[in-house]
C-alpha cells in the first residue's frame, strides 16, 4: 500500500542552489561565475505552503542582491542589506526542479555583491518587501559596475 505524501516531508526536501555570471556587456561573454548551495529560510517554507492553497496569486518573482556576507539562518526574512532588485527574467521547471533567472544591468549590480535572495509573496521592486523564499551567500566584486550580472537559482522539491 503506497504511504500518503506529507507535506512535511516535502518541505524538508527543499533545497536549491545559486550561480551568479559575470557578463560582458560588449561581447555577451561569461567572464566570470560563481555557484553555491543556498538556504531555504522558515518563511521560504511558508510562502511554499501559501502558494500550494493559492494565498498568493504569484510564485517567486522577484530576485535581490546585497552587499553583507552575514551566514544565511533559517529565521532570514530578508538580505542583510539588500543592493537591489529585480523581476525574475526567466522561470522553468523540469521534473522536480525549477530554474529562475534574474538578469542585473551593471547599473543595478555596480556593488560588491555578497548574498542574494529569492522574493514570492507580496514582493514588489521595493527592497525587503515580500516573503523571503532563500537566501545564498556568492561573492563577486563588481563595485566598477563593468559587467551585467545574471543570478540563476535552481529549487529542488524532493
Amino acid at each position: 500500500m503506497r504511504q500518503p505524501l506529507v507535506l512535511k516531508d516535502v518541505m524538508k526536501g527543499l533545497s536549491g542552489r545559486v550561480e551568479l555570471s559575470a557578463i560582458d556587456p560588449k561581447t555577451g561573454l561569461v567572464v566570470a561565475r560563481r555557484k553555491r548551495k543556498n538556504l531555504v529560510v522558515t518563511v521560504g517554507r511558508y510562502l511554499v505552503a501559501d502558494l500550494l492553497i493559492a494565498t498568493y496569486g504569484t510564485g517567486l518573482h522577484y530576485c535581490g542582491i546585497g552587499v553583507t556576507d552575514t551566514e544565511p539562518d533559517l529565521l532570514d526574512v530578508a538580505l542583510a542589506s539588500e543592493h537591489s532588485r529585480r523581476v525574475v527574467t526567466l522561470g522553468s521547471r523540469t521534473d522536480n526542479e525549477a530554474a529562475l533567472l534574474t538578469y542585473f544591468p551593471r547599473t543595478e549590480s555596480d556593488c560588491y555583491i555578497k548574498e542574494a535572495g529569492m522574493f514570492g509573496g507580496l514582493a514588489t521592486m521595493i527592497k525587503d518587501s515580500g516573503m523571503l523564499f532563500c537566501r545564498g551567500l556568492i561573492a563577486y566584486d563588481n563595485s566598477a559596475g563593468t559587467y551585467d550580472v545574471s543570478i540563476l537559482w535552481t529549487v529542488t522539491v524532493g
